[in-house]
């Protein structure tokens, strides 16, 4: 935005950037909302399984409460801001929280965003000097036929972005509000002042409790209240959860009507507080069998991708899985075997390929000959960068650090690993990158540590489903990244 000022010899008129949202002022009470969220935000840190008291940066003890300011927490998944790094290692800490409130003047509707910028200084003196910072992040005047974001000045017709939601909703939404807002926190005392604006016929005040409890999306209250024709159909059978996650996406063809015309399976999806992914899930599969659904809605997307391929049947596919005790995360490993198969010629059809005795024993079979196809060389190329690697072999007397001899040896430790080092075999081939295997003497064969070397210099080291190392083996990573010897 921008305003119109003389210049200096008050001839010609120019044109300035205009910094409003500094002249802009939260008010009082949705400052007071945000103070008492951010000071229950209790701090999570995801390797250690611990929580922190985020006013003194305690850790909580078995009763959830501060041994410091005694302060109890009732923490739940909404009110945990996690940390993926260990808080005894850090100087810094620092998160961010984001919230949005209505504010309406003479019947106009504007969703302002603010972001929440909270650092502590130091975790090891006695007072953590805690800082949090408020801005406006962003601000929308909410108009009949569109939006105009004031800080860009810029106008996006609703029609615009059904289009644009239509490719891809997560990248329009991040473009539209500058970051991707996760733990969206809404302010809702003031919701009833919608009854008189572009809002009266969305009924979004008598949500107010499920808003309260839980994270919206920005464009499921600026978009898909005014635009979507099926919101207030949702809205009235007070099917909040759908209302409010992604129901911008759906698309009101037969498929769907049929649906929602059988109001005992209307009825079942409200109960069970059925999502996007839910509606997505029985769409596919219309069943009342809650487990399926599940199953269903872990990579749904990935699902859709796989039935294209196969026209497989979803039952018994669950089914394998379950016999096999396979966890739903290796839906994703599913996809990709059968994308390999797809890509090599095999037959989709039969039941063997289908539904292999050992899926990631087949998984790793086909994904090295996927690479090879991709890359006829890259087997030969690894081999002899992991033989001129060779010098930079670490040994003490626990442990053995190499490069990754092979690509099968990639693969393998990317399945033990449980990680994505895989999908750097084409980067090690080029020695773009290094990949060197942490290993137990006591236990050479399992995987242990895996460790990213760029230039000399250790940059990644994971422990199985990507934890970070112990300080022992921190200790033992630095040895070895002193006695590094670079190869071209």
């Amino acid at each position: 935005m921008k305003q119109l000022i003389f210049d200096s010899d008050f001839k010609n008129l120019i044109a300035r950037p205009l910094n409003w949202t500094n002249s802009v002022e939260i008010p009082a009470n949705v400052q007071k909302y945000i103070q008492n969220i951010s000071n229950s935000t209790v701090i999570y840190d995801e390797n250690l399984k611990k929580y922190y008291c985020p006013l003194c940066l305690k850790e909580l003890n078995k009763d959830n409460c501060c041994p410091k300011c005694l302060k109890k927490y009732n923490i739940r998944g909404n009110n945990a801001n996690k940390v993926w790094w260990e808080i005894d290692n850090i100087k810094d800490l620092k998160y961010e929280n984001f919230y949005s409130y209505f504010d309406v003047l003479d019947g106009e509707v504007i969703l302002y965003i603010v972001h929440e910028d909270i650092s502590y200084n130091s975790p090891y003196i006695s007072i953590p000097y805690r800082i949090s910072k408020l801005k406006i992040n962003n601000a929308f005047h909410i108009l009949n036929k569109g939006i105009v974001d004031l800080i860009n000045n810029k106008y996006y017709s609703y029609e615009e972005i059904n289009n644009k939601v239509k490719k891809d909703e997560d990248s329009f939404e991040y473009s539209l509000v500058g970051d991707y807002i996760f733990n969206n926190y809404l302010y809702t005392d003031n919701l009833e002042e919608l009854k008189n604006t572009i809002y009266r016929y969305t009924k979004i005040w008598e949500a107010k409790n499920y808003l309260k409890k839980n994270y919206v999306g920005i464009l499921d209250l600026i978009y898909t209240p005014i635009y979507f024709k099926g919101f207030e159909y949702l809205m009235n059978l007070k099917f909040y959860t759908l209302a409010f996650n992604k129901a911008y996406l759906i698309n009101y063809e037969d498929k769907v009507k049929q649906l929602f015309k059988d109001q005992d399976y209307v009825k079942f999806m409200i109960k069970n507080k059925f999502k996007y992914n839910d509606l997505e899930a029985a769409l596919i599969c219309k069943t009342y069998d809650k487990d399926l659904l599940k199953f269903m809605t872990y990579s749904i997307e990935r699902l859709k991708k796989i039935i294209n391929m196969t026209n497989i049947n979803i039952k018994k596919l669950k089914d394998y899985f379950a016999k096999n005790k396979y966890k739903n995360y290796l839906l994703i490993e599913y996809y990709d075997y059968i994308r390999f198969a797809s890509t090599l010629g095999l037959n989709l059809k039969d039941k063997n390929i289908l539904f292999p005795k050992d899926l990631l024993a087949e998984h790793n079979k086909l994904q090295l000959e996927f690479q090879i196809l991709k890359e006829p060389n890259m087997a030969s190329k690894i081999e002899e960068l992991a033989n001129k690697l060779a010098i930079n072999t670490y040994e003490d007397e626990k442990y053995i650090i190499k490069a990754a001899p092979t690509l099968e040896s990639l693969i393998d430790e990317s399945r033990q690993q449980d990680n994505c080092v895989r999908t750097y075999c084409k980067a090690y081939s080029n020695n773009e990158l290094q990949i060197y295997l942490m290993r137990q003497r006591k236990d050479v064969n399992k995987s242990f540590v895996t460790i990213e070397v760029r230039n000399g210099k250790v940059v990644q080291a994971r422990c199985k489903y990507n934890k970070l190392p112990n300080e022992n083996i921190k200790n033992v990573l630095k040895k070895f990244e002193g006695a590094l010897k670079i190869v071209d």
